[in-house]
């Protein structure tokens, strides 16, 4: 049995907490957002506006002939907007908004699978993992959460110019503007680091697991002393 067999037996047997805590981090995640902007911005958001993300796919397929520009246009396409409108400029200006796009929110339902399954693994390794690898592979995950957390925020901001990007959210928690802006190249390799973190404690919690189950079916398989 592998690592794998692990995770595909703890995803058998615990999917119905699984699906509830994954759910329930997303939900967490974006609450988290506006949480931020209300504290740093005072406006809590004031308006929601949903997209017709099929149609809207549908016409940048008919419309946009290379697959090469077409891939990068639906990636960005949003289902939801939340945010917040200022009336006192005519028509109103929005002072913030919250993109939710399917492509961020499948990376953020992995990321908290990760996280969910990795909570599920923990508590099974307390003795065959050494309380100090423990912490270590929490502290990875945590910090592979955080990384692939920030990178897919969806956020703008008039300070900002109003780009929605992950490094407007690096802005409102307090990072210099310019070196926000610097870090934006980066944030595929710091996503993919975030994951390969998740992915690597996952695999040491199941590999921890793997031994649990190995010892225990040899203690069982050995006679009974009278």
């Amino acid at each position: 049995m592998t690592g794998f067999r692990v995770i595909a037996q703890t995803v058998r047997a615990h999917w119905g907490i699984l699906t509830l805590t994954s759910a329930g981090l997303i939900v967490a995640y974006y609450v988290a957002q506006i949480a931020v902007l209300y504290f740093r911005l005072g406006h809590l958001p004031n308006y929601v506006t949903a997209y017709d993300y099929p149609a809207n796919v549908a016409q940048i397929i008919r419309s946009t002939p290379a697959m090469s520009d077409m891939i990068p246009i639906i990636l960005n396409e949003w289902i939801l907007e939340i945010g917040y409108m200022d009336y006192n400029y005519g028509h109103g200006i929005a002072q913030w908004t919250m993109g939710i796009l399917p492509s961020k929110l499948l990376m953020i339902a992995i990321v908290s699978a990760l996280i969910s399954l990795n909570a599920l693994l923990w508590r099974t390794t307390r003795h065959s993992c050494s309380h100090l690898e423990r912490r270590s592979l929490v502290g990875a995950a945590g910090l592979g959460a955080v990384m692939a957390g920030l990178v897919n925020i969806s956020l703008s901001w008039v300070v900002c110019c109003g780009t929605p990007a992950w490094i407007v959210g690096l802005a409102l928690l307090g990072l210099d503007i310019g070196l926000a802006f610097t870090l934006e190249p980066f944030g595929v390799w710091i996503a993919s680091v975030g994951f390969a973190f998740l992915a690597m404690s996952t695999l040491r919690l199941a590999s921890h697991n793997l031994t649990v189950q190995s010892t225990a079916r040899r203690t069982s398989l050995l006679p009974e002393i009278a």
